[in-house]
């Protein structure tokens, strides 16, 4: 197709381009080409800045492709289907897809491949099941293995995302969390997973951190995570937080990361804490109940004990009208 061009000496072509663009004259879908010496740049206009103007043909320049999306062929009716949130666990992609989505999944699959270059595996998320909340998923594209090594801030966490529940979209949470310790602190991560919290807790020099899980898989991948990061003050325990907890001694903090039910833990929570310690509750809520959920937290805690709101922050959204939250609490004598 004939398109304006600028004719440019060679040795002039970086900063003739950066005039034409900062002039809004220069074409970005064509092709810069380059003839005995000179360069032909595309241009919108027939005399921009005083460089020769010919009209010649050149090739469409092919745009680069901004997410899955733009390589992904399903019919156009079925494109606005296409899920724009997806998870990276290491080298495991996995994303939930409608129904009508299934027969393209090869595709897409393939496709979230292509995007993404560390990517080995692509999933796809039919909900989470069972009594550990492990995600039931299916593989529509690369090797058939799920366990990976998932990287964060300077850890590295072993895991198997079809046994285990692990969420990489509360990195920047578990960080902050971790940033909040002063000192040699007492910690306890209930629900602790495959460790995160834990291990984030150890890097930031908490003195003792008890992680507690009753999910022997994720344990197993959590003593396999504080060897590999050798944190050393993580005590990886297996067991209920009911049977577990009460035999440690007062906590400075404590991490009640259990966001689908976990007003039921909220006294032995508190329980484990010494006055002013620090309780980080987690659940998700219509954004509507926020504040409600706050007296019910303080109507849930034993009576001699208080409790004061440090902060509450929405770590995610989960729904158009649900979110993520976190509470800091602070517990102290009523």
């Amino acid at each position: 197709m004939a398109s304006y061009v600028a004719v440019v000496p060679k040795e002039e072509g970086e900063a003739a381009r950066r005039r034409f663009r900062e002039a809004g004259v220069l074409r970005l879908d064509r092709k810069i080409v380059e003839r005995n010496g000179e360069l032909l740049i595309p241009v919108t206009q027939e005399k921009p800045l005083g460089y020769p103007i010919e009209s010649v043909n050149l090739d469409v320049r092919a745009s680069r492709p901004r997410t899955y999306r733009d390589l992904v062929r399903v019919p156009e009716d079925l494109r606005p289907l296409l899920p724009r949130a997806f998870d990276v666990v290491g080298e495991v992609v996995i994303v939930r897809l409608p129904e009508a989505l299934r027969p393209y999944e090869a595709a897409i699959g393939d496709a979230f491949l292509q995007m993404h270059r560390g990517a080995r595996t692509v999933a796809a998320d039919e909900g989470v099941q069972g009594s550990y909340r492990e995600r039931a998923l299916r593989v529509i594209a690369g090797r058939r293995e799920t366990r990976t090594l998932h990287h964060e801030f300077g850890l590295a966490l072993a895991l198997d995302p079809a046994e285990v529940h692990f969420s990489p979209r509360v990195a920047s949470e578990r960080r902050r969390v971790a940033g909040l310790i002063r000192g040699p602190e007492v910690v306890v991560d209930a629900f602790s997973g495959v460790g995160p919290f834990a291990l984030h807790a150890d890097q930031a020099g908490a003195g003792r951190v008890y992680a507690v899980d009753a999910n022997p898989r994720a344990v197993a991948f959590l003593r396999e995570n504080v060897r590999r990061n050798r944190a050393d003050a993580v005590i990886p325990l297996e067991g209920s937080i009911e049977d577990v907890v009460p035999q440690f001694e007062p906590a400075d903090r404590f991490i009640l990361d259990y966001p689908w039910d976990p007003l039921p833990y909220v006294p032995l929570s508190v329980g484990a804490l010494k006055d002013g310690g620090v309780l980080h509750y987690y659940e998700i809520l219509e954004r509507a109940e926020r504040e409600e959920r706050i007296e019910t937290l303080r109507a849930s805690i034993p009576e001699d004990r208080s409790l004061e709101v440090d902060g509450v922050r929405e770590v995610r959204g989960y729904s158009p009208t649900q979110a993520h939250f976190a509470f800091d609490l602070v517990i102290g004598p009523a």
